[in-house]
């Protein structure tokens, strides 16, 4: 029995579109470039969602990619950045305003269908308030699937923890993981994959490069993550960032191709989502996933950084 992502075929290197919006810095027309040239490269899937320029991403998309030339996941949530934020978080416990939100998109998306719906950042407590199996975003995840307006759903999130919970139910599709599987932070895997694997669900993991954490490996960035250093780079974690900037010069394999083909070696990851601002990135990304798996010596020696243990009680924040 194959899950999604191998009954569609799905490229191993997916579009992320988190950048292609003018607060990020791209205009309309350049992130529209940067759509037709993924699709000319072979990229055959894409992840979006309403929080993304609030909207404006989905209707980039919409007047951008024919229906039947790739496959679309998008999220409902995050509604603190749209039109509903005036609810707060009642909005997530509303299933009106959660199948607005759904409604908006589909529109905006110039689709009559979504392939692929997950909820946004699944991990924050206020989608559950009312316990798991009276959640309303299960109840309009249900009804929509039924009406034959998403085919199939899914979950994006952060927290291994969780993560494992929420595969385990067998209710979903697919994940989404982002921030806390690659290359540093190895140790998710062993958390929640059987379980994503033992209901059939596909595999995805966004935010290969860590939001720019790992794409450089000089002594003068490492200063600079020194003088500031992000809330989730433990000590102990801080020493295996270390450790890896040493195995990449020592590989003469550059920190981001080294962090992305990392994730590509991984059989059980289905599809990698890269979010390029720029042609130049989409294509080197592209190029990097073209090369294939890392040699499996340079594996075993990344495997090793896990030695470097996480602290007890270690805590998979919003960040």
């Amino acid at each position: 029995m194959t899950n999604l992502f191998k009954e569609w075929n799905s490229s191993k290197l997916g579009l992320g579109t988190y950048n292609l919006s003018p607060d990020k810095g791209t205009n309309y027309q350049y992130a529209q470039s940067i759509l037709k040239k993924a699709e000319l490269l072979g990229i055959n899937i894409l992840d979006t969602a309403p929080l993304y320029g609030g909207g404006y991403v989905e209707q980039l998309i919409g007047n951008s990619i024919d229906e039947n030339s790739i496959k679309i996941i998008n999220k409902v949530g995050r509604f603190e950045s749209l039109a509903y934020r005036k609810l707060g978080a009642k909005a997530y416990t509303d299933e009106f305003m959660i199948r607005n939100q759904f409604d908006f998109s589909l529109r905006l998306l110039n689709r009559t269908k979504i392939d692929l719906l997950l909820i946004h950042e699944a991990d924050w407590k206020e989608w559950w308030k009312q316990g798991f199996d009276n959640a309303a975003v299960l109840n309009v995840l249900a009804e929509l699937k039924e009406e034959g307006l998403v085919d199939k759903i899914g979950i994006s999130l952060r927290d291994p923890f969780l993560a494992n919970e929420l595969c385990s139910t067998g209710v979903f599709d697919a994940i989404l993981f982002v921030h806390y599987y690659n290359i540093l932070w190895q140790d998710s895997r062993e958390i929640f994959f059987e379980a994503a694997k033992k209901n059939n669900m596909g595999i995805s993991i966004g935010t290969p490069f860590k939001q720019g954490l790992l794409t450089n490996n000089t002594p003068c960035f490492l200063e600079k993550i020194l003088s500031d250093i992000p809330k989730d780079l433990t000590p102990n974690l801080l020493e295996r960032l270390k450790k890896l900037h040493q195995i990449s010069i020592n590989n003469n394999i550059s920190m981001p191709e080294l962090s992305l083909r990392y994730l590509i070696s991984d059989p059980d990851v289905d599809v990698v989502f890269a979010g390029p601002r720029n042609i130049e990135e989409l294509e080197t990304n592209v190029k990097w996933t073209n090369k294939g798996s890392l040699p499996n010596k340079l594996l075993v020696e990344l495997e090793e950084l896990k030695n470097i243990p996480f602290e007890v009680g270690y805590n998979y924040e919003k960040i």
